[in-house]
Order: structure tokens, then C-alpha cells, then sequence
């Protein structure tokens, strides 16, 4: 339980409980002290993200009144940040999208340490792998090799294939050649951090070609020139995802 570690995205300050001090607190001692493996207790079976706890501990473990901390566990409940599910001996507490809190940047690529040490061990090492290595992640971003993690070449093709056809507004054949360049790999890196996925991405350059491309003609001025990744994976970007959201995009 002392190795390993979790995830907090910059997105985590906009949570609603995030000024809460006691439930805020609560939640970040559930995410670190729920299970990270499968484990059986007592005859029965404790899954990832599940622990076994009680109100007294968790007060003794935090510093905080029993009432506190069952005002905080309502708060969490309330907000289907986690499940309850109590017995006259134990409370079974399940942390929802615990693992959002894991994964790495790569969706597909869940594995846990003691598996990273047996491919040390095997001296077999993925791309992946390479680039979650923080020795060496710097080099990857700016390389130019085709070893790249393919994450940034599928979003560099969403943006330049998404649509080619004649710009509603302009009238002009549309093209796109966006490069897989450094500052843009920096930029689909930052957005990966803050804890959105290459689908999330997905779902933002649809939305705005079809804003400012396929449908430009509505629009009071030309927007094609905002359709890049410096603007679409900007400082706006979560503005733009919870539109994506709201349209039924995402």
C-alpha cells in the first residue's frame, strides 16, 4: 500500500467539494487507501478500488469526528463520488471512476508496477513504456522519429482528417497538414494531463469543424482560421468539451 501512486488532474480544483477541507480530505485518504489489486477478506472478495473501513477509523485516520466524517460521506455519496455498503461489522466503500486516478495517458495501458518491474527485469521495453519513463519522456516530445506514441500522430490525423471539403463560408476546398510537431505534441500532452482522454479530443475537433468549417456560413465571420490545434487545444479547451457535452457530442 506504501508503493505505487495516484493521479490529480488540475481539473480536480474545479470539483465541487474541492473547498470542503473535511471532505476534500476524505476523499483523497479514500483514493489512497483503496484497494489497488483484488484482495479476499473474510470470505468475501475486496475489488480495486474498494476498502473495508468504518466511521471510527476513518475519523482516528484523519483527525476528524465521526459526525464529520458522516456529513463528508453523505457529501461524497450525495455526488455519486462513491457507493456505501454497510453490515453491522464493516462498511464497504467503493471509490466510483477510481481509476481514472491510475491509468496512465496511454487508455489502453493499465498495468500496475509490479508488472513495469518484470519487464525491467526481461529487459523488454514498448514505446509506452519508454515514454512513461520520466528520464526520457522530454526526449520523446521532441522527437521527430516515427517511434513516436501513436497518441499523437491519431490526433494530429483527427484534426487533418476530420473533414476535407469546401468551407461553407469561403467557398474554398478545405485541406489540413498539421504536423506532428513538438509544440504540438506539447499541446495534446497538456490536455492529456489535466485528465481528458484522445477521445475527449476527438469529440472537441468534431464539434469545431462542424462550427467553423462544415457549417462556417452561419457563423458572423470566417472562423476556419481558429480550426488548429494551438486554439482547439488551448486554455479554452475545457470550454469547448463541456459544449461537446451539452451537444451530445461527448
Amino acid at each position: 500500500m506504501n508503493d505505487g501512486y495516484i493521479k490529480f488532474f488540475r481539473k480536480f480544483t474545479k470539483w465541487e467539494w474541492y473547498h470542503d477541507a473535511n471532505t476534500k480530505a476524505l476523499f483523497i485518504h479514500l483514493l489512497l487507501t483503496a484497494n489497488f489489486e483484488e484482495k479476499e477478506w473474510n470470505g468475501i472478495t475486496i475489488k480495486r478500488g474498494q476498502l473495508v473501513t468504518s466511521r471510527k477509523k476513518l475519523a482516528k485516520a484523519l483527525g476528524l469526528t465521526e459526525r464529520e466524517i458522516r456529513t463528508s460521506l453523505n457529501h461524497l455519496k450525495s455526488t455519486n463520488n462513491l457507493t456505501i455498503k454497510t453490515t453491522s461489522r464493516y462498511s464497504l466503500i467503493t471509490v466510483v471512476n477510481w481509476a481514472k486516478y491510475q491509468v496512465s495517458i496511454f487508455k489502453n495501458d493499465q498495468v500496475n508496477d509490479q508488472q513495469n518491474d518484470q519487464r525491467k527485469k526481461e529487459k523488454t521495453t514498448t514505446t509506452k513504456e519508454r515514454y512513461n519513463n520520466k528520464e526520457i519522456k522530454e526526449y520523446i516530445l521532441s522527437s521527430k522519429l516515427d517511434d513516436t506514441p501513436s497518441i499523437f500522430s491519431e490526433i494530429i490525423s483527427c484534426f487533418n482528417k476530420v473533414g476535407i471539403k469546401e468551407d461553407s463560408f469561403t467557398k474554398n476546398k478545405v485541406e489540413f497538414h498539421f504536423k506532428n510537431s513538438e509544440s504540438n505534441r506539447e499541446l495534446i500532452q497538456g490536455v492529456l494531463d489535466k485528465g481528458y482522454t484522445k477521445e475527449d479530443i476527438f469529440d472537441v475537433v468534431y464539434l469545431k469543424y462542424d462550427q467553423w468549417i462544415e457549417n462556417n456560413d452561419k457563423n458572423k465571420k470566417d472562423m476556419s482560421t481558429y480550426y488548429r490545434p494551438s486554439t482547439i487545444l488551448g486554455e479554452k479547451f475545457d470550454e469547448y468539451f463541456e459544449e461537446a457535452k451539452m451537444k451530445g457530442i461527448s
